[in-house]
């Protein structure tokens, strides 16, 4: 009986795939930045202002940045944080200049250099690799993870990697940057120079000069805070904008296998994306992945507005098994991790489940099959 209770799961399943649109295949790989993010050059280099208004960023592609690193696969509300970053580059000034959006509930700032503990502080990390080699930069300076703190009252950031022996240094002169409160989001302006793994601290380094085509390794991360008054500071979150696996969840600051890549373009390079992010016009509730999946299956929605999201498993009786959010949110793309269980936190059997997606503006009710096999 066991095995022919089996067989009526798959041949089911295998039924559920052929009615999924095939559209849904591609919907998991928007939520990671470009495989490889073209940053156009600007004939007019940005001002580092905070305000993201200069004419090169309206021709420069948003890229996404929610995926989440610490707690490993865990939601993460848009009104705690939601977060997206554009990049460009300047042969001008021989800078790469990054724009980062992000929804903060709060900014946890003040930091202060040398203290330990800057990455638990709100901090935006960019994580570069010059020549995109990969590899280790514990002790070296084959790759840079720049920890860029919003400071203090006598310094408006930081830009804070290790050198050799542990020893944490300040490379804020290798950037500029502006943190500036607009229209509900909160944007970073950065500005950075580029060196290479000759890089010796302490010594006359001198910056790269930039070309069109050149490629390196690129990851934008943030930091989250939720407690402004914590001491000592502690990281609640760690979102990125590529995946990672989960055995390389904290990776990046010693490894640059797992970067993303950039590639520097021409000013007259044909279109590198949409300016803009395309939000639904009406919810859209995305098949889960894995599927079939044991133990655990990410699912994933679209909310044109804010609205009242409930997001419900039912079992195949139409029974409701557990609610994994009941709350109002703000408009974009949310992700949830259902672990199997119900509401008491007990692990439900194999068979084949219903995600049910209700929302209140507009009023719409969307499900979603899917296959528990353990």
């Amino acid at each position: 009986m066991h095995r022919t209770f089996q067989f009526h799961l798959i041949a089911l399943f295998i039924l559920i795939l052929f009615f999924i649109p095939a559209s849904h295949a591609s919907s998991w790989s928007q939520l990671v930045q470009d495989d490889t993010v073209k940053a156009k050059g600007c004939a007019t280099p940005p001002d580092i202002d905070g305000s993201g208004q200069d004419a090169c960023w309206d021709k420069a592609a948003w890229q996404s940045i929610d995926q989440v690193w610490i707690p490993y696969g865990a939601h993460m509300d848009s009104t705690d944080f939601y977060g997206d970053y554009k990049v460009c580059w300047s042969a001008e000034t021989d800078r790469i200049y990054f724009l980062v959006k992000v929804t903060d509930d709060v900014l946890v700032k003040g930091y202060t250099f040398p203290d330990g503990g800057w990455h638990k502080w709100d901090v935006v990390e960019v994580f570069f690799d010059e020549d995109n080699s990969g590899g280790d930069h514990t002790h070296n300076n084959n790759a840079f993870a720049y920890h860029i703190t919003a400071g203090n009252e006598s310094v408006p950031y930081h830009a804070i990697d290790l050198q050799q022996g542990w020893d944490a240094h300040n490379f804020a002169d290798h950037m500029d940057v502006s943190i500036r409160s607009n229209d509900g989001y909160m944007f970073w302006e950065i500005g950075m120079l580029v060196y290479d793994e000759a890089f010796e601290e302490g010594q006359n380094n001198t910056p790269l000069e930039l070309t069109a085509g050149k490629i390196s390794g690129l990851s934008i991360a943030y930091c989250d805070n939720d407690d402004p008054d914590e001491q000592p500071k502690t990281r609640d979150n760690f979102i990125g904008s590529v995946h990672v696996p989960e055995a390389n969840y904290n990776d990046h600051w010693k490894n640059a296998d797992f970067f993303g890549t950039v590639k520097l373009v021409s000013s007259s390079s044909a279109d590198v994306g949409s300016t803009e992010i395309q939000r639904p016009l009406v919810p859209v509730l995305h098949q889960n992945v894995p599927n079939p999946f044991n133990p655990s299956t990410a699912i994933t929605y679209e909310l044109p507005s804010q609205t009242r999201v409930t997001l419900s498993v039912l079992n195949s009786l139409g029974q409701k098994v557990t609610t994994l959010v009941d709350a109002a949110q703000m408009p974009g793309l949310h992700r949830v991790q259902w672990n199997g269980k119900n509401h008491d936190g007990h692990s439900v059997a194999n068979g084949v489940y219903f995600i049910q997606l209700i929302t209140h503006k507009p009023e719409a009710i969307q499900t979603k099959q899917m296959l528990l096999l353990r």
